[in-house]
Parts: C-alpha cells; structure tokens; sequence
C-alpha cells in the first residue's frame, strides 16, 4: 500500500565515513506498521513490527533499528503491506515474505515465509504494490497482475470471494503506468492520465465512480479528473496528483483525510483546499502527506498518534513543523516518514511498533531523526572513554581504556578514535561508567570492561577486555548502562536488569548485585528505559514514568526521598515520550517539546534558576521544541528542532558547551553548533551531526573528547578520525590553495570541475591534468585566479588520492534525473519507469553513462539540481532551452520560461528546476525545466 519513489538528488547524500562502499543512498522507502528502505547498492533495510516475518531478516522479532533483509540484492523498489513486503529486483522478478495467510506472497501456498522467496511465473515487472491481504504487479506491456485476497474482487479478474495463491491478470486493462492498492481495493493510472479503480467500496458510494455499488471486481474508470500524474491509495480511500500540482481524493473521509474541509464520505473526487506546486503524495490508514517544490510537507487526516504533527485531525492540509528540505515523504499505517536532503530521515507518529526507527515506542507529533541509516548512527559518553557505532555495525571506541572499556583486548587507551572489532552486527551501544554495552541484531546483548558489581551480566565478577554475552537474555530491543549496572527492555515490554543493586536500582525487591540478569518487578507495557548512578527509570506506553533504586536527592519523582527496592510511578506526569537518568537526577520530554526535571539540583541541573533539590517533576523554563535529552552526571542537555542544543548544570570541565566554566542554573546553548541530530553526555558531552561528524567537549584527561590532546574543552570540537570522505582539506595563503581535495565532477579537454565546499556548484582547474578521470578523488595545489568572471583554480599539482576509483561523483551524473519521469519506448507502446543515468567504468578506467530502467511512476516532476558547462543554446526555440554537459556521451537539456536570462555559451552553471522528459524523434532528452531566473546560477 505505501510505496514512494525517493530520488536524493545531484548534491544530496549521508554522511560518507570511511569507505566509499558506504555511501548510502536511499532510493525507495515503503511504510505501514513496518517500514523499508531500499538504498543506492540495492539491499533492503527495514525495522518496525515482524510478528509475520514482514522484515525479512530471519527472525520475527520487533526491530527498533533498521536491519538488512537477507540475501536480497539489486532491488528497485519496495511495497509493504500489513504483515507482508513486496520486492521489485532489477531484473524484473518479484519477490515476497511476510504473512501469507491469503496467499499474498504469490508461491502457491499459504505459509508464511522469514526470509525473501522469488514470486513464480512473473516478469518484466516494472511496479508494485501491496493491499492489506493482496499484492500487485505493473508489467512492462502496461497489464496489471494481482494475487491474495480477492474478498471483495481486490484482484481484478472478474471474480471475488475466492483468494488466489499465484498471479493472475487484472480484467480490461492495459496502458497503465502506475498501481496502488488500499486496503481492499486497488487503483491504476494509465497513460492518458486517467485513474481505474476496483475492490470494496467502503460505504456502498466511495470508488470513485460515482455509483452505489459496494464492490467491483473488474475496473472502472474515476469520472471527473484528468491530467493525473500520481495516485496512492490509503485504506479505504485514494488519493490522485494532478499535472498542475493540486490534490484530489475521493473515498471515507471520516478524519478528513480527503483534506476537503468535512467529514463527508465522497464518491466523486474532490480538491484539497489550498493545496498547490504538490510534487509527489501519499496516503497513510486515514491521513494524507504531500510534498510541495519547495521542500516542505504537508498533511491532513487523522492525528491521534501526532503523524499529522498536530496531535488533531486536520479537514484541511497544513504544514508539519521542523520538516523542511525534504525530498521524500511516504504516510505509514500512523505515521509519517520523511528523507531530508541532508540524507537524514525523519519520522513522527505512532511507535507502537518501532515504526520511527528511533527506538523509542510512544506517539510523537514532533519528527524525529531516524537513527541507523546515516553512517554513524549513534555515540555515547561513559565515565572517561566515548564510543561511536556505524551503520555496518562496527564499533569505534577512544579516552580511557584501563579496564578493557574498547573492547579490543588491550588496555591501551587512546585519544582519537579506532575500530574496537568488538562486534559485528551491533545496532545500539551504551557506556557506563567503566564498561560498554552492545545490542546485536539477533537481539542478543553483549558487554565489557569493569565488572566488580557483575555488569557484565555473564555469570561471574571477572573484567573482560572482549566482548562476553550477557547470559540468559535474548529479544531486547533497546539496552542502557548506568554508573556500574545495566537496564534491558524486551520486546514484551519487560524490563531486566543486573550489576550493581546497592540500592535497589535492579528493581527485584533486593539491595544484591546481581551477574545475571533478572526481571525488575511489576513493570509491562514498557516503551523505553534509562540506567542512572544509582536509579533507574521506565517509561510505559501510556506516557507515565516508573522509577527505582536510589532517591537520597529525590531523583525517584514521587514526592519522598526514600529509596525504593521495586518501581513506582513519578508524581503527576502523562505525555511523556522520552526519559533520561543522570547522577542523581531525572529529566523527561513532554509530546509538546518541554522538559521536566528532578532530584539533585545543587549544580542546578534541573535548570530552574535555583541550586535546591525537588522530588517531584518541575518544568524547565525558557526551552521548548526539544526532540531529545540525555542527562550527564550532574548536568543535562536537551536538543532542539532546530538542530541546536542547549545545556544546564555543572560547568566545571566545560561540559556545558559555552566557552566557560561557570556553572549555568538556566539552560544555555552551545556555542557554534547547529544540524545536530543526536546527543550523549556524562562528563563530556558528544554531539552527532547531520553531516556525519562528531562533535565533543568538557572532560578530556583521558582524550576522551577524541581530538587528540588530554585538555578540557569549553567549546565543541570535531571528533578527529572520523570525518566524512569528501572532506575539503584546503588552506589557503593569499590566492594560494594548498590540499585542495574533491570529487572531478566534470572533465573536458582545457579543464576539469571539482566539487566546492558547498556541494552545490563546482571550481574550474587547469590545465586538464592527466589520467584524471569523472569520479576520481583529486588532491589540487595551485593558485585561486579569475578567468572571464569564473573562479578558476591555476594548477601547479593534481594527484589522484588513493581509493578514489570507487568513488562515484555528485555532479549531474550520479542517477539523478529520472526517478519516475516517463521513458516512451521507440514502439510507442505503453511506458515504463526509470531512475535515470548511472556510471560504471569502462575497460579503459574511464566512467560512463548507463541508462538505467526501473519502476516508480509515482514522483513525476522532482525537483532536482544538475550543473555543468552550456554546450548549445537555441534562443529562438520557444521555450527557450539550452543543453549543459559534464564531458561524458550525454547531455541534459534545460528548459526556461519566456523573460528567463540565458546564460552564455560555454559558461558553467547550477541550475535548479523540475525534472521532467520529452520525446525527439526515437531518442528521450532529460530535461530540467527552470521556474525563474534565481534557479540559474553561474560559476
């Protein structure tokens, strides 16, 4: 049912770390109570509910952080259904797991299937999609096939009633372009712009068609709407794009997800009001999102789960707050998934089952950042070393490492970051106070360093310089250490605990330690968990908040200052949707974006204006719109939106992030710091950005700030070691460039292109040097001059950096133009999708273009940024258009608007425009067509 087409476009990509075969794009994503991604090599990453085995890694276990499906490679596109997931792999063929209690899977039986098994009998498939109990297929003669159930003649054939367990061919129906499928109906759009529909109607009136029957098992045609260029289907209803960029729907309309201003069920199709410039839409059970061109997104529908950003219906379609720059959104069963240009993805809405990605459950009307799909996905703050967790689930670790804290089996600790290899396949990392904690993908849970209070969970009291397996502990689902124990939740919403019990903070009724883990008492419906020192909180699915363990400073919340053995709930709080635990003290998040504290405040951490201690929750004033906090030792960090963060407390290492050490009793903001997309802090405070590098800063004796020196730091620094690849190391001395390194984006036989800094336009060198080719990494010394008003860099040197062949440039060549554009077959039969031009090396070394097909009809007209040198400029062409080229075979042709400047012949340019095509004689012309003068910009 929700399947979105998602282009990151010319200047748009994740954190690179390391290796070049990290560099994740995500090209398609799908949602329902699951979700999943494809990226730009072709596997499939997915988390969120498996009873059913719909994640396809093996296992039926919950996942709050995405896992790799299992042996699925040279994928295109995905669909999820309920229980169920659809794959397109590149070859054509189809393949399912899942549920298959109806045959949805397509194999000729009824068994569920963990792992992807190829559909038998199907082809030349260029698009599918997935109802709640059925699947459907686009093949590339334009036919329809569908399989599953067929209740209420979902599948098209002409019957109903009976499910089909393999494909069969929908009734009537050729020309089609693009499907979708609700809940129990299906949709098409064909090549004349016109929509078909069939299934269930969901009140005997909402197909479409303007009649009374309650079901179709043939398709009809949608009267009163044309020029369509995309269509999806919620669950009873449907949603349609047209061509001019409004909105339209027809079907329930209980919550208003029609966006019409009522609640009227509608049998005909009607306009969202005051919806335009719409480049792509999906519908979710009951809401509605859309794209707009100028990277915002919008939403209508049900709310109760905050997957509108509201948390209240909409009639009528209005912005989500704190999504901007966005390239995809795709609406799940209830929520909302959204992918930044930043490569970032971000969600909001229900949780229950993991959906966000962000491993916390509970309902969020605020997005959140989905962690596990940017190349370092997490980094946390121990007592005196710092680790940091990538997405191939390495372990990279630095500061003190006395006791075995890396995980390396050495004792040498170091103050820059390397790899641990403690792990493999790790999705979740803590550190406590001398020891580190890892949660696998199997749900298994691992640990080492110190282990006097048995934190290790092994069974003994021995420290480890390895990883060693928590005994007795499998299906968790998020892990948190504290001060010398360890907090687990399962996925059952059971909360273990073990190590150090002194004062009842594992929640068994006792003061022992404990080696093994055991269940804290009289605690379900779990969502999330925080280790303290000496405490230990739980927040439950209804938003309350239960504590335990040590209380001398009232950090328990409910109202005394006695320790407690088993759980009891914090006084008066509700709509809590995260917890943090620190030294001796607790913070919480509102769904509304304000934070609450209490217990210790003598550093006034609590960030009240006062130094006095409270035990029971108070508001922190003068913040609002924070999305996560953590709590230090005795200070706490909270990070806003925006991408700011801002911290209280205790200052004496700097900690605090402002350029002093004056202790701060009112929340103050880091200096220098935005685009932050994920916090930790003890001591030290660590900072994730969305551009893949770490920032740090406070406590640094033992370099656990990773900057290579053993001094306090006041302000954030860069954790070193760690910097994305296409770092531009330049230094410059007058008009002197020194270590110039880029990407050659563009080569021709005077000069070559290189990135500049912002990724967005490139610098002129020359003379062309020799054997450099496109996609190469390029080390430039020379002099920065001006020649004919164009920044152009005077080589003196230019060598190839090792590795760089790998690498695949972000100009205008990397399969950007496309993505759901129509490609017209020299036939003129039917069309096809296509994700546009990708590179490969020759036998030569030399990259070149190859025209790539695929599925994804849905996106018609992304926006997209392409630049290059003007090769050929036709002013008297109405439109006026000219053609820009990067030095390989093929150019992309760019259309503007009557009173739009051209530029001159020859001149480098970024140009920024919609993406679209059209037909010239056999052969098919990218094109970008420009919208106003400021989308032309000359380098």
């Amino acid at each position: 049912m929700k399947r979105v087409w998602c282009v990151l476009l010319v200047t748009i990509a994740l954190s690179i770390v390391g290796s070049s075969a990290w560099a994740i794009r995500i090209t398609t994503m799908a949602a329902r109570n699951h979700t999943v991604v494809v990226r730009n090599d072709g596997t499939v990453w997915s988390w969120g509910g498996n009873g059913n085995g719909q994640l396809g890694d093996g296992t039926t276990t919950n996942r709050s952080a995405p896992v790799q499906c299992n042996n699925l490679t040279g994928i295109n596109d995905v669909a999820a259904g309920i229980f169920h997931t659809i794959a397109l792999k590149s070859d054509g063929t189809v393949w399912t797991w899942g549920c298959n209690s109806d045959g949805q899977l397509g194999d000729g039986t009824t068994k569920n299937k963990l792992v992807p098994l190829q559909v038998p009998g199907l082809n030349n498939i260029i698009s599918i999609a997935a109802g709640e109990l059925h699947s459907v297929a686009l093949k590339s003669d334009g036919t329809v096939w569908a399989w599953g159930n067929n209740a209420f003649g979902q599948l098209g054939n002409g019957t109903s009633g009976s499910n089909q367990l393999t494909p069969v061919q929908v009734s009537n129906l050729s020309g089609v372009v693009s499907i979708d499928a609700g809940a129990m109906h299906t949709v098409a759009l064909k090549n004349d712009g016109t929509v078909w529909i069939w299934g269930k109607s969901y009140c005997t009136n909402t197909l479409g068609d303007g009649t009374n029957v309650s079901q179709r098992s043939i398709p009809v045609q949608v009267i009163s709407i044309s020029n369509i260029v995309a269509i999806d289907a919620g669950e009873y209803y449907t949603v349609a794009l047209k061509s001019d960029g409004t909105v339209w729907g027809w079907g329930e309309n209980t919550d208003g997800q029609l966006g019409d201003g009522t609640s009227n069920h509608r049998g005909t199709p009607v306009q969202a009001s005051g919806l335009t410039g719409i480049t792509s839409i999906s519908a979710g059970m009951r809401h509605t999102v859309a794209l707009r061109n100028d990277g915002t997104v919008w939403a209508w529908g049900h709310d109760y789960c905050g997957e509108v950003g509201n948390s209240n219906h909409r009639q009528t379609p209005a912005q989500i707050q704190g999504l901007t720059n966005i390239v995809c959104v795709v609406a799940g069963y209830d929520y909302t998934v959204a992918l930044k240009n930043d490569g970032t993805t971000w969600a909001l809405g229900y949780n229950g089952f993991s959906g966000l990605g962000n491993g916390v459950a509970g309902k969020k009307a605020i997005p959140e950042i989905v962690q596990g799909i940017t190349d370092v996905i997490a980094v946390k703050a121990g007592g005196d070393h710092t680790v940091a967790l990538k997405n191939n689930g390495a372990i990279w670790a630095w500061g003190d490492n006395s006791v075995g804290q890396y995980g390396d089996g050495s004792l040498v600790s170091r103050s820059t970051p390397a790899q641990s290899n403690a792990l493999t396949d790790t999705i979740a990392i803590d550190a406590g106070a001398y020891h580190t904690v890892a949660l696998k993908s199997d749900g298994t849970v691992w640990a080492w360093g110190y282990n006097y209070s048995g934190q290790l969970g092994n069974g003994n009291w021995v420290s480890s310089k390895t990883p060693v397996q928590v005994t007795n502990l499998q299906e968790v689902t998020s892990v948190s250490a504290g001060g010398a124990h360890n907090v687990a939740l399962k996925n059952d919403g059971t909360v273990w605990a073990w190590g150090s019990n002194t004062d009842g903070q594992l929640g068994d009724a006792t003061t022992n330690n404990k080696c093994t883990p055991l269940q804290a008492q009289n605690l379900t419906n779990i969502d999330s968990v925080a280790a303290g020192a000496r405490h230990s909180v739980a927040l439950k699915h209804d938003g309350t908040v239960w504590a335990w363990g040590g209380n001398y400073s009232g950090e328990l919340g409910d109202g005394t200052k006695t320790r407690r053995l088993t759980p009891v709930q914090v006084s008066g709080l509700t709509n809590i949707i995260a917890v943090a635990a620190g030294g001796a003290h607790t913070i919480a998040l509102k769904n509304d974006g304000t934070v609450l504290a209490w217990g210790k405040n003598t550093d006034g951490q609590l960030g009240n204006g006062s130094v006095l201690n409270s035990s029971t929750p108070m508001i922190v004033p003068g913040i609002s719109g924070i999305i996560s906090i953590v709590a230090g030792d005795t200070y706490s960090v909270a990070l806003k939106s925006d991408g700011t963060v801002w911290a209280w407390g205790n200052n004496k290492y700097g900690q605090i992030g402002n350029g002093t050490i004056s202790t701060r009793e009112y929340p103050t903001q880091v200096s220098g710091l935005s685009g932050i997309v994920s916090i930790d802090a003890y001591n030290h405070t660590v900072a994730l950005k969305n551009d893949g590098t770490i920032w740090a800063w406070g406590e640094n004796s033992y370099g656990q700030l990773g900057d290579g020196y053993l001094q306090n730091i006041f302000t954030p620094t860069t954790v070193v070691g760690l910097d994305p690849l296409y770092q531009i190391k330049t230094r410059k001395n007058g008009t002197r460039i020194l270590g110039l390194q880029s990407a050659v984006t563009a080569k021709f036989d005077d000069c070559i292109y290189i990135e500049s800094a912002d990724r967005t336009s490139g610098i002129r060198v020359a003379p062309a040097p020799a054997n450099v080719y496109l996609g190469d990494i390029v080390e430039v010394d020379g002099t920065l001059i001006t020649i004919n008003d164009e920044q152009t860099i005077l080589m003196l040197s230019c060598e190839l950096v090792p590795g760089s062949e790998n690498i695949i440039p972000m100009g205008m060549n990397n399969r950007t133009l496309g993505g759901g554009d129509y490609l017209y077959p020299e036939n003129g039969m039917g069309q096809k999708g296509v994700s546009g031009w990708e590179l490969v090396k020759n036998s030569m070394g030399a990259f070149e273009r190859v025209w790539q097909k695929s599925s994804g009809l849905n996106n018609i007209g992304l926006l997209v940024r392409t630049w290059g040198k003007i090769t050929e400029v036709d002013p008297a062409s109405t439109p006026t258009w000219f053609t820009i080229s990067d030095g390989s075979p093929t150019s992309v042709k760019v259309s503007v608007p009557t009173g739009v400047t051209v530029p001159n012949s020859n001149g480098f340019v970024s140009v920024t425009g919609i993406s679209s095509s059209e037909l010239s004689g056999t052969d098919l012309l990218r094109l970008v067509r420009v919208r106003q003068q400021s989308d032309i910009i000359p380098y």
